[in-house]
């Protein structure tokens, strides 16, 4: 979560001692929960929620948990220019269009081995890559 969700202006994930000014924490504590050695109590749960606009059942539900790294891999990969300017070219196009270009990129996925990426989510709700007739 870190090192995905940052202001784009600030172009690097946040630093130890900015969460700290930006939640009142200190930094060591910080440092802590990023290594791991360390689970916030509810207080400061609340605190680096609200930082990071993630929902509090971030830290105790495994759903949300799941919901919200599945956000932040799609957040991570539209950091990649390549990918942003492919999404951004599919933008306007009309749904049977998008579907193919999605298409394309299935097949180029599992030519190079990668998993096809239909976990992820579709925009129209389906997971199963198929669209509604």
């Amino acid at each position: 979560m870190i090192s995905v969700i940052y202001p784009k202006d600030l172009g690097r994930p946040w630093r130890d001692s900015e969460i700290a000014e930006g939640t009142g924490l200190s930094g060591t504590y910080i440092g802590n929960l990023r290594k791991g050695t360390q689970k916030p109590s509810l207080e400061n749960a609340v605190k680096i929620a609200k930082f990071f606009g993630i929902p509090l059942d971030y830290f105790s539900d495994s759903a949300t948990a799941q919901a919200v790294e599945r956000d932040l891999r799609k957040i991570e990969a539209l950091r990649d220019a390549r990918v942003e300017r492919i999404a951004m070219r599919a933008a306007g196009l009309p749904p049977e269009m998008q579907d193919a270009a999605l298409t394309v990129v299935e097949q180029l996925r599992k030519a190079v081995g990668l998993p096809d990426g239909r976990s992820e989510g579709r925009s129209d709700g389906r997971s199963d890559g198929r669209s509604e007739a």
